[in-house]
């Protein structure tokens, strides 16, 4: 009898310690799971945060090459930029500890959902094998020779232009310039713009509006991208005027911080109407943009002698690359500025009631300034607005607009 109790006693323990090691194997795996599982949720948000980003700098080159405006976006060399910029941008984040990697094969052009070339798209895709703690263990001990998993993420952006469409947009970090629509180039006075004076056309007209040369400038044989422009302060139809965007009078120094940062107020969309400055800021002109485009001689600098995308290379002053670095992506010199088409001409201040409404936008390449605030410029890229009928412009619905200082919204959009 007694020897009964004891068996029963040890197949008890047994049965305990088993119970024991096998619920320790269970608590181990679930731990195991539990660590994969939060390791692969990072990486995945590695992984999107590095296409996200390389998806918006492959976009980016599409406005500053002007193929938007042209409606040509699929140039083998403006993709090629496209696929490097991409590549550049996911290499600077890291998914799990490690660059992520980007091949030219990931980087693909969907074609827009409406069709429209004026909106060319980018798509991205970021894969990395991550390392796992149980899974790879489970995965040897069942005869795999895989040591973790592979996450992905794909992001795809669009540099969204709004002309001949019924979308408003607008811009943010707009310079206080008010940029007529009088194509001063000599092959584009047909048609000529009324609201000029003689010897100008237009960069944007009809209803809705276009471009009425689109395409690259080509020496004078082509379109305005890439089309030098000398533009001379004056309260005359085809000069430039100083706009006031708090509505009041400004100062000459909130005038030059303008210029040279990307103020708050400094935001536009289609339709708006602004007033100009009193007088003629000369010095805050000149200050104000030397300082934004590391002027008078550290400045970047644009080679237009062949259709672009543009080889802008880094000047002296270029505060994000070596001096002499070509093909960046981004410079100072690049601004965006509105355009209006006011019969009449700019009207001298904002305490007249002929205030000038904004018809497009348009990117220059500044080159430099002179000392009467002369501006030596080169057109990167123009946009009409759409048809009015609502805030902004177009439907009524609210603008697609952008925080950073670029003429065509760039924006993450839902993959197809």
């Amino acid at each position: 009898m007694a020897d009964n109790r004891q068996h029963v006693r040890g197949a008890q323990r047994g049965s305990t310690l088993l119970m024991a090691v096998a619920s320790l194997l269970l608590l181990l795996a679930m731990a195991g799971f539990a660590i994969d599982a939060l390791t692969l949720y990072v990486a995945r948000t590695d992984a999107q945060r590095a296409a996200d980003a390389a998806a918006l700098a492959g976009a980016r080159v599409f406005v500053a090459s002007g193929c938007t405006t042209s409606a040509n976006c699929t140039s083998g060399t403006t993709q090629t930029l496209v696929q490097q910029q991409a590549q550049g941008a996911g290499a600077q984040n890291k998914v799990f500890g490690q660059p992520a990697s980007i091949a030219p094969a990931d980087v693909t052009f969907p074609p827009s959902p409406t069709s429209d070339p004026h909106d060319p798209m980018v798509e991205v895709k970021v894969h990395r094998v991550i390392p796992t703690l149980f899974i790879g263990a489970l995965s040897k001990m069942l005869g795999g020779n895989s040591s973790g998993i592979s996450v992905a993420a794909t992001a795809t952006a669009e540099a969204f232009n709004g002309t001949g469409g019924s979308t408003p947009f607008a811009t943010s970090c707009v310079k206080p310039w008010m940029m007529p629509n009088c194509d001063p180039a000599p092959g584009h006075t047909i048609p000529a713009n009324p609201n000029c004076g003689p010897g100008f056309g237009y960069f944007v007209q009809g209803n809705p509006a276009q471009i009425v040369h689109a395409g690259y400038y080509n020496g004078g044989n082509g379109g305005v991208i890439g089309e030098p422009w000398l533009l001379h302060f004056g309260i005359l139809p085809s000069q430039y005027g100083e706009i006031s965007f708090t509505g009041a009078n400004n100062s000459g120094n909130v005038y030059r911080n303008e210029i040279q940062s990307c103020a708050p107020e400094a935001a536009l969309a289609c339709g708006d109407t602004v007033f100009t400055n009193n007088g003629q800021a000369t010095g805050p002109t000149k200050q104000g943009t030397d300082a934004l485009i590391n002027g008078p001689n550290g400045q970047d600098s644009i080679d237009t002698s062949s259709p672009p995308p543009f080889n802008i290379t880094a000047g002296t002053g270029n505060t994000f690359y070596p001096p002499g670095t070509p093909w960046i992506s981004s410079s100072n010199s690049i601004v965006t500025v509105p355009v209006y088409d006011t019969p009449g001409g700019l009207c001298p201040g904002n305490s007249c009631g002929n205030t000038q409404t904004v018809v497009g936008f348009m990117q220059l390449f500044i080159q430099g300034i002179s000392s009467q605030a002369d501006v030596n410029a080169v057109i990167l890229n123009v946009v009409a607005c759409p048809p009015a009928g609502g805030p902004g412009g177009g439907s009524g619905s609210p603008p697609v607009g952008t925080t950073s200082p670029t003429l065509v919204p760039i924006r993450l959009v839902r993959n197809p």
